[in-house]
């Protein structure tokens, strides 16, 4: 496994990468320390989920230049709630 956390140049823009042994990945991104992006491949023994979900702006405009890079289609972006549960789920079945 290997994980990696980067600076985007902002103190406010900051990713976590991990890739795992058998190929599954994920990118979180945070504004700050909130999670509001993710991407991520996850195989099972049933198939291959790729995931990409970005939050709706819930801050200001500084975490709004972030969800911008993450997902300019602001009609695609998700609610906090929602946005928390997909990324539980993929966490989850990342192991």
């Amino acid at each position: 496994m290997n994980i990696q956390l980067k600076n985007l140049g902002t103190v406010n823009k900051n990713f976590l990468k991990i890739d795992g042994s058998n190929g599954n990945n994920i990118k979180i991104y945070f504004s700050y320390e909130t999670p509001v992006s993710f991407s991520a491949r996850i195989e099972t023994v049933e198939n291959i989920q790729h995931y990409n979900f970005t939050r709706q702006n819930d801050w200001s405009t500084t975490t709004g230049k972030l969800l911008n890079e993450c997902e300019p289609d602001k009609s695609k972006r998700i609610d906090g709630e929602q946005f928390m549960r997909l990324l539980e789920d993929a966490l989850v079945k990342f192991n």
